[in-house]
Parts: structure tokens; sequence; C-alpha cells
């Protein structure tokens, strides 16, 4: 298990690892990380968001090489209009 910013682990991604979880800010991953993600195509790929929108443009990007598993909405904070998704996806090799 590695526990630290995806920006400064991206040279030492393992082609297929198992799994990856990714958290990122409200804008999404950066480029450089979702690029990462297709070119080493972890098995399973687990992506919380915050923002929908975000979210929305990162899944267009990544269904080049993954498939949504499914979707979980998680209600973090109650009586207001933010939720929390986590999005389990699936290598297609």
């Amino acid at each position: 298990m590695v526990s630290r910013a995806v920006e400064s682990w991206l040279p030492s991604l393992p082609q297929g690892a198992d799994r990856v979880v990714v958290d990122p800010p409200r804008a999404g991953l950066v480029a450089k990380v979702r690029e990462a993600l297709l070119a080493s195509r972890p098995r399973r790929l687990t992506y919380v968001s915050c923002h929908p929108a975000a979210l929305a443009r990162d899944l267009r990007i990544l269904s080049r090489a993954y498939a949504v598993e499914q979707v979980t909405l998680f209600d973090l904070f109650p009586q207001t209009g933010h939720m929390e998704a986590v999005v389990q996806l699936t290598s297609q090799v």
C-alpha cells in the first residue's frame, strides 16, 4: 500500500496493479494522472469525488480503458447539496 500524493508516485506506478484509489480535489484528476492511469491500467480503479462535473469529465476520458462497475453516493454533509461519490471502475483489457 502506498499513501501519498499521486503526482509524486506517478513515476513508480506499476503496470497492472490490482487497485488504485484516487480522491482528487474538486478540480478532478490532472491530465498527467489520467494519462498515467490509462497507460498503467490497474485492474480496478476506485475514484472518490465531491464534484460531479469533474467526475463526469474524468470518467469520460477514463472510459477509453475502464468500465463503470458501481456508483455509490454518500451524504456526508446532511442538509446541504453536497454529495460524495465513490465509483468503482474495472479495466477493459
